[in-house]
């Protein structure tokens, strides 16, 4: 009977952390394009500076997606 109670709550686990996942890549991703196109608008990042920000907030938003659409429900099955 212990068992099932432990199988239970990691299955209520996996759900929590799941769900996080997914919340926090699609929020996140959504916040990286929002800087991405605030920096791609604004004329002071027009550099190398800017350059290097919008690559690396382009790797950020494809890891948070890869989260949001297969770490997190591969976490809830």
């Amino acid at each position: 009977m212990a068992s099932l109670d432990k199988l239970s709550d990691l299955r209520e686990i996996d759900i929590v952390a799941g769900t996080i996942m997914i919340v926090v890549g699609a929020a996140g991703s959504l916040i990286n394009i929002t800087v991405i196109v605030l920096i791609i608008k604004s004329t002071q990042f027009h550099n190398s500076f800017g350059y290097i920000c919008v690559s690396q907030l382009l790797a950020d938003t494809f890891e948070l997606l890869i989260n949001a659409f297969w770490t997190g429900p591969s976490t809830l099955l």
